[in-house]
């Protein structure tokens, strides 16, 4: 019994010392084997039943040490700039725009549109962005995303949707927190 006792104490004390962390990992995708490094730069979707090919796109990864703070994925075309915010990075993965079960912002689009030097901001209403493929390393990244967007003014509300959403190749800057 004692023998028992020990083990389960000493079972407990390991568990105890794991911690949860965010990854720090410069590498995470589910298709690493592929090089991407290789393919174009691409960030496009159909927004509103009109095709969207971004003539400028990127990410900022933001980060504090090794931690990953969060990840702005943007691209512009036209006088429209489309923006994801991803708060809560843990890898490859799907991040909706809505909250967690802490009421922590996981993710959330956003879509600027300029014209004749007005700009109206439209917020997500619904949506996500799916991240396939992270390389620190190489600073590239890759995904899919569909989202809705809602702007509300003195008119009738507008409404944007954006589906059939991918990125490749994404260049990444890398912003370090102090």
């Amino acid at each position: 019994m004692k023998k028992l006792s020990i083990i389960l104490l000493s079972l407990l004390i390991i568990l105890a010392s794991c911690r949860d962390e965010k990854p720090s990992s410069s590498v995470v995708s589910n298709d690493a084997a592929q090089d991407k490094a290789e393919s174009p730069m691409v960030f496009n979707c159909v927004l509103n039943d009109m095709k969207f090919n971004a003539d400028e796109a990127k990410a900022t990864v933001f980060r504090t040490n090794e931690q990953i703070d969060s990840i702005v994925i943007s691209a512009s075309q036209a006088g429209v700039t489309m923006k994801s915010f991803v708060y809560i990075f843990e890898g490859v993965g799907n991040y909706p725009f809505k909250n967690n079960d802490q009421n922590q912002g996981i993710a959330r689009g956003e879509l600027l549109q300029t014209e004749d030097g007005k700009a109206k901001s439209f917020y997500s209403i619904d949506g996500a962005v799916y991240i396939s493929y992270f390389n620190l390393e190489k600073k590239i990244l890759s995904g899919t995303f569909e989202s809705s967007y809602f702007y509300k003014g003195n008119e009738m509300p507008e409404t944007f949707d954006a589906t059939e959403g991918s990125f490749n190749n994404l260049p990444i800057t890398i912003v370090v927190n102090e």
